[in-house]
């Protein structure tokens, strides 16, 4: 794991050295890291993380999940806990996406979103992996929110 800063200086965490780091996507996008690099499909889990701002797309980490569930996506209940003496919020959506690496048909994918308040906005971290890669990037992704500390969010 390395250290990373967000480039407006947002948070801080930790994630895999090796893996891509992609930043200024547009949006609520602050940063993605792409891995793991090897295996039968590189770079096909990601962990992003978005700050929603007053006035963005969602109001609160509650209208977010809402949204999530009007995907069609299979979603899990939402689930309160507690997170650094904050209250976050956790849910799992299962969808079929089409593969970044052209193979057919549509694979599985499954996103865990990890969601809590950070001065008026709002923080999301989306783990994103197909089941073949959840047993390597699950510990990854659990690794990172403990390690993300917020700052700066008013």
């Amino acid at each position: 794991m390395a250290a990373y800063e967000e480039p407006g200086k947002l948070f801080t965490c930790e994630a895999p050295a090796e893996w891509r780091v992609l930043e200024g996507q547009g949006g609520a996008q602050r940063v993605s890291f792409l891995g793991p690099p090897g295996g039968e499909s590189p770079f096909a889990a990601s962990i992003s993380i978005y700050y929603y701002a007053p006035g963005s797309a969602f109001r609160s980490p509650e209208d977010y999940a809402a949204g999530r569930a009007m995907t069609g996506a299979e979603r899990t209940p939402v689930a309160e806990k507690p997170w650094k003496g904050e209250k976050a919020l956790e849910f799992s959506l299962t969808r079929r996406q089409l593969d970044r690496h052209g193979k057919t048909p549509a694979r599985i994918l499954r996103e865990d979103a990890f969601l809590v308040s950070s001065g008026k906005g709002f923080i999301a971290v989306i783990h994103s992996a197909p089941p073949s890669l959840r047993p390597k990037t699950e510990p990854v992704f659990r690794a990172l929110l403990e390690s993300l500390a917020l700052r700066n969010m008013d």
